[in-house]
């Protein structure tokens, strides 16, 4: 892990599995991360999101095993949502971000990409795995019962917010 500041607009990476933050407030270029991808793996990619804008901003991700394919989250200065998180069980090749205006106002994310175990090799070919993609909007708390998936997102968004302080 590095603690490095990038001021790029186009940033790779350079491993498979990575994460990153990025702190755009003010007046900000759309930034794009390129993803080191190994495609003989399954994984995930994600971000979790805090927002205060005056102007419609969308974080983008681009697919690789359905080719061009997108899925996004995004943000408006009606809608009201202040947190907000994206994940799927694809490890995708890039992400973008794009806003309205050269100053749609604050936006700080962190990306995520995690590899998983091998892709099965089969001598026929064999349809992509399924594609699972969730937006959620609530914030996480410490109250209920909380499944491997929410935990393993409160302990990001609590290195995220620890970061930010």
């Amino acid at each position: 892990m590095d603690s490095s500041f990038n001021d790029e607009q186009i940033h790779n990476t350079t491993s498979a599995n990575t994460t990153g933050v990025y702190i755009l407030n003010d007046v900000w270029r759309n930034p794009t991360v390129n993803f080191a991808t190994d495609p003989t793996r399954k994984g995930y990619s994600g971000v979790l999101t805090y927002v205060d804008l005056d102007y419609s901003a969308c974080i983008i991700f681009n697919n690789v095993i359905k080719g061009d394919s997108n899925y996004n989250l995004c943000f408006g200065a009606d809608n009201k949502i202040v947190h907000g998180r994206l994940s799927s069980n694809l490890v995708s090749k890039s992400l973008v971000v794009n806003a309205t205006a050269g100053n749609p106002g604050t936006l700080y994310f962190q990306y995520f990409v995690f590899t998983g175990e091998l892709y099965p090799i089969t001598s026929s070919t064999q349809p992509p795995p399924s594609t699972t993609v969730t937006t959620t909007t609530a914030i996480a708390t410490t109250t209920g019962s909380a499944g491997n998936n929410d935990a393993f997102f409160l302990i990001l968004a609590a290195a995220f917010w620890k970061y930010l302080l």
